[in-house]
This record gives structure tokens, C-alpha cells and sequence, in this order.
């Protein structure tokens, strides 16, 4: 039987409003191979937040488009099917979350964004398939952590104390919250439906000590490497003031992907051009 802890934040977790119709739609739309760029556009634009996002997103930099993008059919076309929906998402969780409680603290969101620059970043170097879904799982990967900070507010005022006390840190969640952020990221990511894919790289971010996760397709496994090797490159960076994190080097998954175990001037370089040109788009 769960504890008392763990019951009040899975209840509360269950009692979240599922994700808005049209999010839903977007999904359906894009499984079916006979979408239009037309149909989606017609969707995105019943909703103005998310119209206006991905409008935003297609003139930034993050699309590099110099004659500029007018309308949302052709905002569709250059984003693709998947990133419309990766925004759709993003957008509609932390809408949701953001009405449920206090806001989380605004360094949980800074590294959010960190995390998605440095996906993509890596896929990019890697030449992986889709990069910009790379980038969508690295900004939802801490969902779980979102979660607990804004449902359990006193318990998240305690977690740096707690956390200095416990090397463990998913055990030290644990103790707190009743469960870890990772279970909370994948109760979510199951509750609004989210990509399989997805699912994975936000339930799987933090492999155990041999750097393995569970075995999914080998695309899926390459998300979940490359937002783990993210993460943890940008924490021994110190690039996160957020307490209570872990820090220890990650190597393994960066070996498989034939990466350095650490972050090289390279990596570094880029990511400070990419967070100038892309942070406007995505604050």
C-alpha cells in the first residue's frame, strides 16, 4: 500500500484536468498519414496562445526563415507536424500546472530550457533524425519535478535541506514527496497522452548506476541518451542554481552515443549562441 505521502500526490496527480481537445486533436491529426498542413493550421488557429507561439517560434531564430513566415499553414510546413504538437503539449502541461498551485521556481524553467537547447544541440552533432524533438523532450523533461514543486508546495520548501541530507537524490524525493520525479513525469506523460518517445525520455532521464534505462526502440533510446547526457552536462557546467540536484557524471550514456564524458568547448560555445537565439522565442 502507498504512504500516506505518496497517496495525496498520486490523488492529486489524477485529479488533473486532462489536456485540452484540441492538444488531442493535433494528435490525430498527425498519426494520420493523409494530413494536410491545411487541417492542422485550422486546429492550431482555435487556440490564440498557441497560435501565436508557434507564429513566434517560426520568425525566431530557431527557424533562421529571412522573408519571414505570415501564416500558419506555412509556419506548419517549416516546424513540422511533430514540433506543432511537441508545443501544443509543452504549452497546454504548464498551463495546467501553472493554475494548480504556487509557480514553481523560475530557475526549474530556466534549466527546462537549457536541457531543450542542449538536446537538440547534441542530436544536431550527432546528424539524429528530427533534432527538434530533441529539443520538445528536453524541455519536458523535470515535468515530474514541475509537478511536485507546484502540487506539494511545503514539501518542496523542505527539498534543499532534505536533499543536502541524502546523496540519493531520487531517494531523498522519495522520502518527501512519497514518490520521485521521474514516476511523477511518467504518470503525467501517460495521463495527457503523450508520445511514447517522450514518455520514455521523461520517465527514463536519470538511468540507474550502469547508465541503462529499460530497453525501448533504438530511436526512443537515443532520445532518452541524449536529454540525459544534456541534463548532466549543464549540471557540471553549474549552469543550474535550482538546489538539491544531482551532479556526478554521467559517462556511459555519453560513451554510447560517442560523446565526451564531459562538456567540451564545443558544446559550450554552441549552447550560449543557441540560448541567446532561442530564449526570446520559448520566454
Amino acid at each position: 500500500m502507498a504512504k500516506p505521502a505518496a497517496q495525496r500526490v498520486l490523488s492529486r496527480l489524477d485529479d488533473l484536468p486532462p489536456l485540452p481537445r484540441n492538444t488531442m486533436r493535433l494528435g490525430e491529426i498527425i498519426e494520420d498519414p493523409a494530413s494536410t498542413p491545411l487541417q492542422l493550421a485550422q486546429v492550431i488557429e482555435q487556440d490564440a496562445a498557441l497560435a501565436a507561439r508557434v507564429m513566434r517560434l517560426a520568425n525566431s531564430a530557431y527557424c533562421a526563415v529571412s522573408s519571414g513566415v505570415d501564416n500558419l499553414e506555412r509556419a506548419v510546413c517549416l516546424l513540422g507536424f511533430s514540433t506543432i504538437h511537441h508545443i501544443a503539449l509543452c504549452l497546454q502541461s504548464l498551463q495546467i500546472l501553472g493554475s494548480q498551485g504556487p509557480p514553481p521556481p523560475e530557475q526549474l524553467m530556466e534549466h527546462s530550457l537549457q536541457v531543450a537547447c542542449a538536446s537538440q544541440l547534441l542530436a544536431e552533432r550527432l546528424k539524429l533524425p528530427l533534432p527538434q524533438r530533441f529539443f520538445a523532450a528536453g524541455l519536458l523533461h523535470d515535468i515530474g519535478r514541475l509537478a511536485l514543486y507546484v502540487l506539494e508546495p511545503e514539501q518542496a520548501h523542505n527539498w534543499p535541506e532534505r536533499a543536502e541530507q541524502e546523496p540519493d537524490r531520487l531517494l531523498a524525493e522519495r522520502q518527501l514527496f512519497g514518490i520521485d520525479h521521474l514516476e511523477a513525469g511518467r504518470l503525467l506523460a501517460g495521463k495527457w497522452k503523450y508520445p511514447r518517445a517522450l514518455l520514455g525520455a521523461i520517465a527514463n532521464h536519470h538511468p540507474g548506476l550502469d547508465g541503462e534505462g529499460t530497453e525501448p526502440a533504438v530511436a526512443d533510446r537515443q532520445l532518452q541518451q541524449v536529454v540525459c547526457v544534456a541534463d548532466n552536462w549543464l549540471r557540471q557546467l553549474d549552469r543550474s542554481s535550482l538546489p538539491g540536484v544531482e551532479f556526478a557524471p554521467r559517462t556511459k550514456p555519453a560513451v554510447v552515443l560517442g560523446l565526451p564524458g564531459e562538456p567540451d568547448e564545443q558544446f559550450v560555445l554552441s549552447l550560449d549562441i543557441r540560448l541567446a537565439e532561442d530564449t526570446p522565442a520559448w520566454g
